[in-house]
């Protein structure tokens, strides 16, 4: 394997990692955060329940948002940075790395920035859920879910479009 055809698979690997944690999104995480908070409303009159109305409405909205997460990612991105990811989904104008090895190893090393920004927006977008269960939560990693999601989610967008502002 000659290194043009193993940039090549990294180039590749970086999509199929990035479209996973897509799809992952979409089925697994969106569908559990609205049927959790089917489950918290059915609840709510428990004199014990230490959870308010912000909790329920943040995984209902950040389930509805990762059940559509090409959309929620691409609007991110053109937020934060004014560019969006393309027409069709995430990422789908990458460059490509052109017939010179330090251009691939560029555009490989891009590709793979992009993924990281997807999964980074993908757990910002997480924490709000942590963020709307308040402070009363014991053993969150964070002082702060709320800023901390805001920083994960804007530092997301400039590392999937960070292609777009490296020179040619």
């Amino acid at each position: 394997m000659d290194i043009q055809s193993f940039l090549e698979t990294l180039s590749q690997g970086a999509v199929v990692v990035r479209q996973f944690a897509i799809a992952l999104c979409s089925m697994a995480l969106g569908w559990f955060l609205i049927g959790q908070a089917g489950v918290k409303m059915l609840k709510w009159s428990d004199p014990r329940r230490q959870y308010g109305a912000p909790s329920i409405a943040a995984r209902f909205v950040v389930g509805s948002l990762f059940n559509n997460a090409s959309d929620y990612l691409q609007m991110q991105v053109l937020t934060w940075t004014g560019q969006g990811m393309g027409s069709d989904n995430a990422m789908s104008v990458m460059p490509s790395g052109g017939a010179s090895v330090p251009r691939m190893i560029i555009a490989t090393l891009l590709a793979w920035v992009a993924t990281v920004g997807v999964m980074a927006i993908l757990k910002g977008t997480r924490l709000i859920v942590k963020a709307a269960d308040g402070s009363g939560q014991s053993g969150s990693m964070h002082e702060d879910p709320g800023w901390t999601a805001f920083v994960y989610i804007v530092s997301g967008s400039i590392g999937v479009n960070l292609w777009r502002w490296w020179p040619a």
